[in-house]
Order: structure tokens, then sequence, then C-alpha cells
């Protein structure tokens, strides 16, 4: 048997500009190309997905599927061998939960949910996972040595919270810096380097320090930093944060009942 990720090709491709890919990022099919390059030690597959019969899904061990949650239905509509394939489903779909992966594929020996951030194709990083077998999924065998840390959740719940943290991590952190970087771009040239330069070495800095210590060292009674984190406070930022996440847990839910229901 093979461990390898497969990465397929919509079999509308040719006249859509959408594909639909099985890999470790949900992105066209130059950027499956890519990926490939990028994991020189990883055996890598490129099939369309008119290809994928039981026969040809049988070589492998592991079948990642990145499809958009409301894709997937139309993907094993597409592609029935995909309801017996008997290997590892590593899923990529946000909010399907491990149980109805389990009810979908039911001949797959093990299932697992993976989010690793969008910056993995450049950068590496972190991913979070939930799996039926944590010891034996394939990621074990090659993820920390090609693209990063791999954090297992105890959970769906858990996963779902730390979805943001994990796989939307660049968006969310454009979001916090786009008003900084707005406010000074009138006043200062290549601000968007400057303020990530100016939290990234704030960042580092953190990394192993307590925040209440360094935020009453740096903090003066009455002081700018003191007035600064004071309109933090009155605006409500830790309750705007545990908002948010309730939210992405919230959605989360709904996907997979959505699921359930179609």
């Amino acid at each position: 048997m093979m461990s390898s990720l497969l990465v397929a090709q919509n079999k509308h491709s040719v006249k859509s500009s959408h594909f639909f890919s099985y890999t470790l990022v949900n992105k066209t099919y130059q950027k499956a190309l890519t990926l490939k390059e990028n994991l020189p030690d990883v055996p890598i597959s490129i099939l369309k997905l008119s290809d994928l019969t039981p026969a040809a899904l049988d070589k492998y061990q592991g079948l990642f599927l990145a499809v958009k949650p409301f894709q997937l239905q139309e993907l094993l509509e597409q592609n029935p061998s995909l309801n017996v394939f008997s290997g590892e489903i590593i899923s990529l779909l946000a909010g399907i939960r491990l149980s109805s992966l389990e009810n979908i594929f039911t001949k797959a020996v093990l299932h697992t949910r993976l989010m690793p951030s969008i910056t993995v194709a450049e950068w590496p990083s972190s991913a979070i996972f939930l799996s039926s077998n944590p010891q034996r999924t394939l990621l074990q065998q090659w993820y920390h040595a090609s693209l990063g840390q791999l954090v297992a959740a105890s959970n769906d719940e858990q996963f779902d919270q730390l979805t943001v943290l994990f796989g939307s991590n660049a968006a969310y952190v454009a979001a916090l810096l786009s008003p900084w970087i707005k406010y000074l771009s009138t006043s200062l040239e290549n601000s968007q380097s400057l303020m990530i330069d100016q939290f990234m070495t704030a960042l580092q800095f953190l990394k192993n320090k307590n925040f209440a210590d360094v935020i009453d060292r740096v903090k003066t009674p009455g002081g700018i930093t003191a007035e600064t984190l004071q309109v933090f406070e009155s605006m409500q930022y830790p309750a705007m944060i545990q908002k948010a996440l309730a939210a992405s847990a919230e959605r989360s839910r709904a996907i997979d009942e959505n699921l359930s229901m179609s």
C-alpha cells in the first residue's frame, strides 16, 4: 500500500475555473502541483476524479478531502467510489464532525479531522487534528518532518473552537492589524511592514513571559499605555474575542447539522 496524498482534479475542470482537490490545501489544480514540488519526500499522486475507481483507490492508504463542506454532497454524487474507500479519510472540511465522517465513509478504517493554516503552502505551521485513532493516523508518519507540528484536539467541540487559531490564523491576524496599518499609512511609509515587524518582535518577546507581569511592568499608572489599555477594556475587547470564538463554534455545529439533513 502506498502512503500518499491523493490529489484529484474535478471532472468539469476543463470548463470551469474551480477545481475540487484532495490535498493539503483547498486551492487550484496548479496549487496541488506546487504542493507536490514543495514536498519532495512525500509521494503525491495527481488523478482526475473520473479515474477514481475502487481499484484505483485501493492503492492508497490515505485520502485527503479538501473541498468546501457544501461541496461534499456533489463530490460524492460525482464519485460513488469514494463511499467504499477502505483506507483513512483525512478531512479538511471545516465543521464536519468525526461522527459524520464515520456515517458517510462507512468502509474507511480510520477517520481524521485536520486543520492546517493557509500559511502551510509557504510557511511551516502547526495544525490541529482529531482522529479515531491518533496513533495510527498517516499524519504521524510525515506531517512533523514535512510541514510543522501536529496538535491533538480532545473532541469535536475543542477542534471547532481552535479552528480559528489554526486554520484561519492569517486571516484573523490580518483583520486585527488592518486598522493599525490603515491609520498609520497616512503618516508612515511601509506601514504594513513596520507594523508586522513590531508585532513579531513583541510576540517573540512574549513567548515565554507572563502576560500580566509584562503589562504591569509597562503600564505606568496615569500613563500612555494605561490610557490605551483602558480603551480596550471599555470597548469590551475580551468579550468581543469570546463572542467571536462562540460564533465560530456555533457555525461549525450548523455546518455539520446541514450536512446531516442533506
